[in-house]
């Protein structure tokens, strides 16, 4: 005997009509791709599958009137899962445009089919960084519904995972790997389940730092010979990929290197602080000059000492952030009457107070701000003739005098040996010469003399008695040609003369200190 038929809508079938007998049921293969379940599964026969060996169930026998609605046939459409490993650049634990898949990274599936059977699968990512269990097309084994989760092996170079399961409400662009164990929650795929959400991030840390150092010359670059500063302190502030803020501080080494390291890609600033050294405090350099990144000074020392912000992307090692300070540099000393008119400071020869001395650059113009941008006002000398200029940032220097009234006159500069106890000031310009200061330096000798020429005279007479003393009556010679003759205190011969007046007197002035 031999009956068939196929199934409904709801996947029931009845073959009736059948004479008592021994038969067996024998199920055709479903459309669809469908593959058998598992035979005899459970202890209700009314609910297992009895799909057996070539689709047939065991014989089974029916009698006068028997009705038998107990075999059954379950099939499953095969699952599917994976989806992609990748680079998370900025470490935000999100899949963002333009961030690559990682290749090569091993991906283990492990869990119990829907009979209990245990599985253990593995697989390695694509060129892209894809990877999928349960493609058949790509030549994977065909994966049964069941519970399974999925573990990523650290990829090779410094990989670490990033932020699991924080998403953007699509659980498709996020990372599911556990960032302590590498693998996911449990996920239960059921019959024809393709689940593409399975991703996993990971990034290489950043890093970020490099180089402190004394800027002697305050010009911003780091030049040969400049030394490493050992203390400066480094702060780093900022906001990592995954949106938490991150402060860090550390102080450079004998080196002068400072580093932050295992960084999460992220934004981020630096900021460097002002310190002392005894004896001395350092300020920070001019930024940005010299158009080399990799030897200028980053911090910007009129906005507290901050960088710009970096953005740090997956494995970074940003070594171009340096900073350079320098301690401010002075100048100054002394303005005195020179009585001898030597040039030189002697011993007894007092200061003049109330001598307006300028500042000025190497160009001859007026410096107006300090080493820390305040301004810088002319200087008055005080009670004991003494002025000096501060704080400055180093560089070349002149200093201007004013003349402390009509009755000086400037000495002549550069007399002597000895550079600290001279006049510094040109007699024409009232300008010193340059000094060029390099960073902590004071420069005490820039000084300037003046003195008040003198005048000698009067009379030549008929001294009619011959007694040597001019009495009374007796009357001053006229035309008499008078000479002076010497050296001033400069070392410079003198000459000089005139003839008496009408009553016998003269007078030579003008006349500068000396014999």
């Amino acid at each position: 005997v031999t009956g068939s038929t196929t199934t409904d809508a709801s996947g029931f079938y009845t073959i009736g009509n059948i004479v008592p007998g021994s038969y067996k049921i024998t199920f055709g293969t479903a459309p669809g791709g469908y593959t058998p379940t598992t035979v005899d599964n459970g202890s209700n026969d009314a609910t297992d599958s009895d799909y057996g060996v070539s689709g047939q169930t065991p014989a089974f026998t029916v009698v006068s009137a028997d009705t038998i609605l107990t075999f059954d046939a379950g099939y499953w459409l095969a699952t599917r899962i994976g989806s992609l490993v990748w680079d998370d650049t900025n470490g935000n634990g999100l899949q963002d445009s333009g961030e690559p898949g990682i290749s090569g990274v091993s991906v283990i599936l492990n869990g119990t089919e829907g009979d209990g059977d245990i599985v253990n699968l593995s697989t390695t990512t694509s060129a892209t960084g894809e990877y999928a269990f349960g493609d058949q097309s790509s030549g994977s084994a065909s994966l049964a519904p069941g519970t399974y989760n999925l573990t990523f092996v650290l990829p090779a170079g410094g990989y670490v995972p990033t932020r699991s399961n924080d998403t953007d409400g699509t659980d498709a662009n996020d990372s599911d790997a556990n960032e302590a164990t590498g693998s996911t929650a449990f996920e239960v795929l059921t019959s024809g389940e393709n689940n593409p959400t399975y991703d996993a991030g990971f990034y290489r840390p950043a890093s970020i730092g490099n180089f402190v150092w004394n800027d002697s010359n305050a010009n911003g670059t780091q030049d040969a010979g400049e030394l490493p500063l050992q203390g400066a302190s480094v702060i780093l502030s900022g906001m990592d990929g995954q949106g938490i803020s991150v402060s860090r501080s550390t102080v450079s080494d004998v080196n002068g290197s400072y580093i932050f390291n295992n960084l999460l890609p992220g934004t981020y600033k630096l900021t460097f602080a002002e310190f002392s050294s005894p004896p001395s405090r350092y300020i920070l350099t001019f930024n940005d000059r010299g158009g080399d990144d990799n030897n200028d000074s980053d911090p910007n020392r009129l906005i507290g000492g901050h960088t710009v912000s970096e953005i740090l992307t997956s494995g970074e090692n940003n070594t171009s952030y340096d900073g350079g300070y320098f301690v401010p540099v002075s100048l100054g000393n002394l303005v005195w009457h020179d009585v001898n008119a030597n040039g030189v400071q002697d011993a007894g020869e007092p200061g003049i107070p109330g001598v307006v001395a300028r500042l000025l650059d190497s160009a001859g113009s007026q410096v107006t701000s300090n080493a820390e941008g305040a301004s810088i006002t002319d200087q008055v000398t005080d009670a004991n003739g003494n002025y000096r200029f501060t704080n400055l940032i180093p560089g070349s220097y002149r200093v201007r005098f004013t003349n402390p009234d009509a009755r000086y006159t400037l000495s002549k500069s550069n007399q002597g040996t000895d550079d600290a106890q001279d006049c510094d000031a040109d007699a024409t310009t009232f300008t010193t010469h340059a000094t060029t200061l390099a960073t902590g330096q004071y420069d005490p000798t820039l000084d300037a003399a003046y003195y008040i020429k003198g005048r000698v005279g009067n009379l030549a007479w008929h001294d009619t008695n011959g007694n040597g003393v001019q009495d009374s009556g007796e009357p001053g010679l006229v035309n008499t040609a008078v000479t002076l003759t010497g050296t001033d205190g400069f070392g410079d011969a003198v000459t000089g003369s005139t003839t008496t007046d009408a009553s016998g007197f003269y007078t030579i002035g003008n006349i500068v200190p000396g014999s």
